[in-house]
C-alpha cells in the first residue's frame, strides 16, 4: 500500500468513527469490521450469558437524578482516587487477547486512556507486555490486573514487574476460580491457533482488511504471561492457551489474597 492509500484509508476510517455517537454505535461498527469468533470472544459471556444480561440490566438501572435551578456553566466530572486526579470517575476495565480484535490493541487502548487522563487496567492475559504498556503511557495511567496462577511464585514475578515498570494500583480477579464455559467460541469452534474449517474461511475472506492485518502481525498471543510456559507451550499458540487454563488456582481463598497484599507494597 502507497503512503497516498494509506492516509486515504486513515481519513476514511476517521470520517466512520465520527459517524459513532454512542458505544452502541461503536460496538455494531466492530462487529462489521472483525470476524464473527474474534467479535464473539470479545464481546460475549459464559454459558447462556444470564450475569452479562444482569450486569448490563444493573446498569442501566442507575439513575441520573437532574438537579435543576443550579449553575452549570463549568461542569468538571473530574475525580480524585489514589492520589490523583482523573478525568472522569471511571477508566478501561482489562481485557484478555485484545489484540484479537486488532494487532496492537493493547497499546492502543493505553495510550487513548492516557490521552484522556483515564487510567488502563492492564490485563495478565494481555497480548502486548507489562513492559511494552508502560513504555506507551505516562507513569500512573497504568494498573495491573492479576488473575492468580497456582504457583504464587508466578503471581509475585508478575507484581515485581509490574512494581518494576512504576504500576502502584494492582487488582486482583478472585471470580474465575475456574473457566467458564463459553457457548459463541465452542459454536463458532474458535480456538488458538485458528483451525482450518469452511466455516472460519468464509469469516475471514469477508473481513479482509482483519485478516490481512493479522498476516502481517501474526496472530495474537498472550505475552505477558508467555515468559512462565515451558519452551514448548511459548512458541505454540495453543500449546500456551493449554498452559494458562491449567494455571487457573481454583483455591484462591482470601488467605491467598492476604499474602498477595503483604507482597504488593502499592494500592
Amino acid at each position: 500500500m502507497s503512503l497516498t492509500e494509506a492516509l486515504r484509508a486513515r481519513r476514511k476510517r476517521r470520517a466512520a468513527l465520527r459517524d459513532c455517537h454512542s458505544i452502541a454505535d461503536i460496538r455494531a461498527r466492530a462487529r462489521r469490521r472483525i470476524p464473527r469468533f474474534a467479535f464473539d470472544f470479545l464481546d460475549g459471556g459464559a454459558e447462556d450469558e444470564s450475569a452479562l444480561a444482569r450486569s448490563r440490566a444493573a446498569w442501566g438501572a442507575i439513575p441520573l437524578t437532574p438537579r435543576v435551578g443550579r449553575d452549570v456553566a463549568r461542569r468538571d466530572p473530574g475525580v480524585e482516587l489514589f492520589g490523583r486526579r482523573w478525568a472522569a470517575p471511571f477508566g478501561v476495565a482489562p481485557t484478555g487477547l485484545t489484540g484479537l480484535a486488532w494487532p496492537g490493541a493493547d497499546l492502543m487502548i493505553a495510550r487513548a486512556a492516557a490521552a484522556a487522563n483515564l487510567p488502563v487496567a492492564f490485563s495478565t492475559l494481555a497480548t502486548a507486555t507489562l513492559e511494552e504498556a508502560a513504555a506507551a503511557v505516562p507513569e500512573g495511567h497504568l494498573w495491573f490486573q492479576l488473575y492468580v496462577p497456582n504457583r504464587l511464585e508466578t503471581a509475585f514475578d508478575l507484581m515485581r514487574r509490574a512494581r518494576a515498570v512504576g504500576v502502584r494500583v494492582m487488582l486482583v480477579t478472585m471470580d474465575v476460580a475456574v473457566l467458564g464455559k463459553r457457548e459463541r467460541d465452542l459454536r463458532n469452534g474458535f480456538a488458538l491457533p485458528l483451525r482450518p474449517t469452511p466455516r472460519l474461511a468464509w469469516d475471514l475472506a469477508t473481513h479482509p482488511r482483519w485478516s490481512l492485518a493479522m498476516l502481517r502481525s501474526g496472530p495474537p498471543r498472550f505475552a505477558t504471561y508467555a515468559p512462565y510456559a515451558p519452551p514448548e507451550a511459548a512458541s505454540d499458540a495453543r500449546e500456551l492457551a493449554a498452559f494458562i487454563a491449567s494455571q487457573v488456582m481454583p483455591s484462591l481463598t482470601w488467605d491467598v489474597l492476604r499474602r498477595l497484599r503483604d507482597a504488593w507494597p502499592g494500592i
